[in-house]
């Protein structure tokens, strides 16, 4: 059986209330929701303004960019690789060094300019890395609000808890990663 992350679902029916009930692949527009503390139809606008079509996914960065511009949160990325020799004050570092995702298993390939097939990645000379996975992100990030992607998915986790419609396992493989502060009501 697959491990799956701290998981609370979050219903997509619930969410979007009746005036988009018909709405799909919005998982975007959720993690919006979620992790900024929005309404859906806030949330909704904000990506429509993004370039986002109905029923259509869309990049979490530009609905972030433009939840910006109109005040409604502020925003982060949040580096997943960085150097070992980087300084941390700018927090340029990321959340892991290149030493962490050395593979340690995999070969090296005696020549940098020929490639080689290793273990499902091309590798060019030298050690081919671990692919980051929900599982290393949620121990590097035990509180706060993010919204973390993956090549197809979007959701948030809030203080170290998944929130989306659907359960995730902990080796899927993260790309993005946003940390998401809200703007206090007033």
């Amino acid at each position: 059986m697959k491990a799956r992350a701290p998981f609370h679902c979050v219903s997509a029916y619930a969410l979007r209330g009746f005036e988009y009930a018909s709405e799909s692949r919005d998982c975007t527009v959720r993690a919006l929701v979620a992790a900024a503390c929005l309404e859906y139809k806030d949330a909704h606008a904000m990506m429509e303004l993004a370039g986002r079509r109905l029923g259509r996914g869309a990049d979490p960065f530009l609905g972030l960019e433009i939840g910006k511009e109109l005040g409604m949160l502020e925003f982060k990325r949040v580096p997943l690789r960085g150097k070992p020799d980087q300084d941390s004050i700018d927090n340029a570092l990321g959340l892991f060094t290149e030493t962490e995702l050395r593979d340690p298993t995999a070969k090296r390939h005696p020549s940098p300019v020929r490639t080689l097939w290793v273990k499902g990645r091309y590798v060019y000379g030298s050690q081919p890395e671990r692919r980051i996975t929900l599982n290393m992100v949620l121990k590097k990030i035990p509180s706060g609000r993010f919204i973390l992607c993956t090549m197809d998915h979007a959701f948030a986790v809030v203080n170290g808890i998944v929130l989306d419609s659907r359960a995730l396992g902990l080796s899927c493989k993260v790309v993005a990663c946003y940390q998401v502060f809200p703007m206090e009501a007033k």
